[in-house]
């Protein structure tokens, strides 16, 4: 409570005149802070001080006990406005020990690095902690890499240690920066941090996350490891960027994986190692193109260029994101040209020899040495009738590997009297722990195999197939009593797999003296032949399931034999 007027002269009418008068003979009033300076003799540690019977007195408590009264035992007097020369009793406090560490503003004498109490350099990690001493013990923060944070952290420890005595001036220069959380005890005697989130992008309602717990280092650890990770992503405001592998971790969980299949969000995160092995530990405010032409020679020089190409794509849409969120200005991606890639030439098999191949697959069971432990079960007769009818399927409809492990018997109908199969789903292995979409129908086959959409809206199609084919799927089918939703090609009861397919297509082209094409060049050689035979564009590309004409013309391979016979034709109409 501030003194009046009448207040002062009622003091000062009880204390000695002399002491008063002594007093201002040596004070210079402060117009701004109204701060009473003592302009006499100090203290090494800057407190005034006069020569009372002999002894020295510190010119604060004297002008205390003068104008407030007695000071009570193992209590101190405290400067509420921080100036040590300063004796004006509306500055003054009678206050512990304990609240005057507290109340305390500047740095510590013993504390050269910071030049702020409580926050201290560690040079051997190089980063900045807070700690202070409270009942005999150091209690310490986490470390930061910049002081800003230690100082946050600093005020939150001596709030949550120490008593307030309610001081407004100590208040306004200690008050937490706004939308930091607070600090309190609930009515359960449980410590409770706050942690204020941005508002909800959708609603704009304000979000924060609450931490409890009857052991304050608890509630405090769970608060500063939420919070140290929602900074570290960008979440929450800093004056520093957010490193790159923190952000990409964020981007590829906030941003990708509800919106991806799973398989394509497994590729994404295996770029986005690659760029963390790289240049993961740059903050993003700090990126330029350097560090990109550096992402590119590293993975480069152990790597395809086309996984470099697809690290370039993943960062590149990570950083538009991040523009996106006011983390950056610019993408650095945008001043730098994309990895150059050289595709290998996809290789296939020419006229003829896919019938080779599909019977060397009908007896090739038991032909080739196998690798021990190679197999669970070993190969029959049937396994071979099975992988010669699945060659069949790949070479005359060119459907994908997936799409071929779904068919069901369902997928063998009839339009307009035309055999045909409804390509509609696709068989995939998803890794443990995979995070299914909700808008992705996807149902659970066996561990880790699920049953999903084609692979885009364009891949549900029709495909029309030979009388012969479409009775043997179906014999096979009905032989076999499968019901309508059983999967036609199996493995002891269980779907097929990727490893176990290349397996077998291998050792078929081995016994069949082919060369070494892989599984994708049969769809290749569909497409091919669908050119051949005079196929229009919109008939190819509805066929293949692609969205457009140019990925249908990128697998299909022209022989010289039949581009001479296409030139052949043009030359003989120009003779006619």
């Amino acid at each position: 409570m501030e003194l009046t007027d009448e207040c002062q002269t009622e003091a000062i009418s009880e204390r000695p005149q002399e002491l008063i008068r002594r007093l201002f003979k040596h004070r210079r009033v402060d117009p701004v802070s109204n701060c009473w300076f003592w302009t006499g003799g100090h203290t090494d540690n800057g407190y005034g001080h006069v020569y009372l019977d002999k002894s020295t007195v510190l010119v604060h408590r004297l002008s205390y006990e003068i104008f407030r009264g007695a000071i009570p035992e193992a209590h101190i007097v405290d400067h509420r406005c921080f100036n040590r020369l300063c004796f004006n009793p509306n500055h003054l406090r009678c206050i512990t020990i304990a609240e005057n560490n507290q109340h305390r503003f500047g740095a510590s004498s013993n504390n050269r690095s910071s030049g702020v109490r409580n926050v201290y350099w560690y040079g051997y990690r190089k980063k900045w902690f807070a700690a202070i001493h409270h009942n005999g013990k150091q209690i310490r923060s986490e470390y930061f890499d910049d002081k800003e944070h230690a100082c946050e952290e600093a005020v939150r420890l001596r709030a949550l240690y120490f008593k307030d005595q309610g001081d407004s001036d100590m208040k306004a220069k200690h008050r937490r920066p706004r939308g930091t959380g607070a600090v309190f005890v609930d009515s359960q005697n449980r410590y409770t941090y706050t942690l204020e989130l941005p508002n909800d992008p959708a609603t704009g309602k304000r979000r924060r996350k609450t931490f409890r717990s009857k052991d304050p280092n608890k509630a405090k650890a769970k608060y500063l490891e939420a919070r140290k990770k929602l900074i570290s992503t960008g979440v929450l405001a800093s004056d520093v960027t957010p490193k790159l592998a923190d952000w990409l971790g964020r981007w590829l969980e906030e941003f990708k994986r509800p919106n991806v299949k799973p398989r394509v969000w497994e590729s994404y995160r295996s770029d986005c190692r690659n760029i963390t092995n790289s240049i993961g530990a740059v903050r993003i405010g700090d990126l330029t193109a350097a560090h990109v032409r550096k992402l590119e020679k590293d993975i480069t020089s152990t790597r395809s260029s086309k996984t470099a190409l697809n690290a370039y794509r993943r960062l590149s849409n990570a950083l538009d994101d991040a523009v996106g969120e006011g983390l950056i200005e610019v993408n650095p991606c945008a001043h730098c040209d994309p990895p150059r890639v050289e595709a290998n030439p996809t290789v296939i098999l020419d006229a003829g020899q896919p019938v080779r191949l599909i019977q060397a697959a009908s007896s090739a069971s038991g032909e080739v040495k196998r690798r021990r432990g190679q197999n669970k079960w070993p190969d029959s007769p049937e396994d071979d009738a099975m992988w010669s009818l699945m060659w069949r399927l790949a070479f005359e409809t060119g459907m994908r590997q997936g799409e071929r492990f779904a068919l069901t018997p369902a997928d063998l109908v009839e339009v307009d009297g035309t055999p045909a199969i409804h390509v509609c789903h696709e068989l995939q292995r998803y890794a443990k722990g995979a995070v299914i979409p909700s808008w992705l129908k996807a149902e659970p086959i066996t561990k880790g195999i699920w049953m999903v959409p084609p692979k885009s809206k364009k891949g549900e199609r029709i495909v029309p197939v030979s009388k012969t084919l479409w009775d043997d799927l179906a014999g096979w089918a009905t032989d076999h009593e499968l019901t309508s939703k059983d999967l036609i090609f199996t493995r002891k009861g269980q779907p097929l797999t990727n490893t176990v397919e290349r397996r077998r297509w291998y050792r078929a082209l081995e016994k069949a003296g082919l060369p070494r094409v892989t599984i994708r060049s049969a769809r290749h050689y569909f497409a091919t032949q669908l050119a051949i035979a005079g196929a229009s564009e919109d008939a190819r590309k509805s066929i293949m399931g692609h969205v457009d004409i140019g990925t249908t013309a990128g697998y299909t391979h022209w022989s010289p034999q039949a581009l001479a016979e296409i030139t052949g034709k043009t030359a003989l109409s120009i003779e006619q």
